[in-house]
């Protein structure tokens, strides 16, 4: 059993005080605002205090026309909230009855007696005369800062219409991506969505995420202003110089593989291992029977079945179907020889053939890690600003 919210008294469930006309009826005769939202739990009326309450609120505003001496007043409440009132109810004894059956005392302000009273006494029991309108006052310009607020109530379609959000636009999928694995659409999906941020470049007119324009602007421009503080390589994009620090001089974060055992220097390259070594060959090509791991690798490796050879040597006019092949190329022109033995005086080309050289001649050496990034990276801004 819920109470009731005037007296407090266990009475039945009806929700009545959410009533918008019941809320405003009581709130008037308290003359204080109550949110029904902050005190949820008081929301039930009684009948008794639901009548009391009307009857109240129907009195006080017959008091206030009277006292304002209107003849006419216009309803203000419905018929069933009406109260029985004198049958002369304009008179001059209307006010003084209403009063009586009053259960408190009222005390009126000195202007409200003065207007009540005829010869200048109180008690006469004459009727109130009407007042005189007021002259209207002429109007007075206001500045060009100040504005004339208007108020408008708004219907309940209006304030729906303002607090319901806007309805996403339906997107159906088409067959090519119904087709896709849910690994294949996430990646396809999010690079549909980031495609809207991309900025142009002015240069070339490609375009690149905001994090990653500034580097290729440099690019163009031929600057490395970040300098890794380890081992003074110079990058010309903040973000890979975070990637070569994490790669190359982070200790302490050194993860093994559980697969194979091979120790790697932190999580990003367990996974970039995992996804090479031991991920699943997902794409075959239709020719050879190849399997590779990316569709990114299957279009390199069928640009050697169609003999496209995009990438083209400058000193020399040799084409090449991959970007990496025409790097290494390069070398054979600039006498580079980035990977060097340790132990023998032998210097190679490819990284491929200094690691099969260790493998063979010298097992357990550790590798030259740092000189040959070094290297390749000198090599990489040497062919950059070559203009190929």
């Amino acid at each position: 059993m819920n109470s009731c919210r005037v007296c407090l008294k266990p009475c039945a469930a009806n929700s009545l005080y959410k009533n918008r006309f019941f809320r405003e009826k009581f709130q008037d005769i308290l003359c204080m605002w109550l949110d029904p939202r902050r005190e949820s739990s008081l929301v039930d009326v009684c009948k008794e205090c639901e009548t009391d309450v009307v009857e109240f609120y129907s009195f006080k505003h017959k008091c206030r026309d009277i006292i304002r001496g209107v003849e006419h007043p216009t309803p203000l409440i419905d018929d069933h909230d009406k109260i029985s009132l004198p049958e002369d109810e304009h008179s001059s004894n209307a006010l003084q009855s209403l009063l009586d059956n009053c259960a408190e005392t009222v005390e009126l302000s000195i202007e409200t007696l003065e207007s009540l009273n005829t010869d200048g006494k109180e008690g006469t029991g004459t009727a109130p005369k009407p007042k005189k309108a007021p002259k209207p006052r002429p109007k007075q310009s206001l500045g060009p800062s100040i504005k004339k607020r208007r108020f408008r109530f708004r219907t309940p379609e209006e304030i729906l219409k303002e607090k319901m959000r806007p309805k996403r636009p339906i997107q159906r999928k088409t067959e090519a991506e119904k087709a896709m694995d849910p690994a294949e659409y996430k990646r396809y999906y999010f690079q549909k969505t980031m495609e809207k941020y991309k900025k142009t470049c002015e240069i070339c007119g490609k375009r690149f995420p905001p994090d990653r324009l500034e580097g290729h602007m440099n690019g163009h421009r031929g600057l490395t202003p970040y300098k890794c503080g380890h081992c003074e390589l110079q990058f010309n994009c903040k973000l890979n110089l975070r990637g070569h620090i994490q790669r190359m001089h982070v200790t302490g974060r050194e993860v093994n593989c559980t697969l194979c055992g091979k120790q790697l220097s932190s999580e990003i390259t367990l996974k970039k291992h995992m996804f090479a070594v031991h991920d699943e060959k997902k794409f075959q090509c239709t020719l050879c029977g190849l399997k590779i791991l990316s569709k990114h690798s299957l279009q390199r490796h069928m640009n050697i079945h169609t003999q496209t050879r995009d990438y083209v040597c400058p000193h020399c006019g040799k084409a090449f179907y991959c970007q990496s092949v025409l790097t290494i190329h390069l070398r054979t022109h600039s006498g580079e020889t980035p990977y060097t033995c340790n132990i023998c005086p032998k210097n190679f080309i490819h990284r491929r053939i200094y690691v099969m050289h260790m493998q063979k001649l010298h097992p357990g050496e550790p590798l030259m890690q740092l000189n040959g990034a070094k290297a390749l990276k000198e090599t990489l801004m040497k062919k950059y600003h070559s203009g190929i």
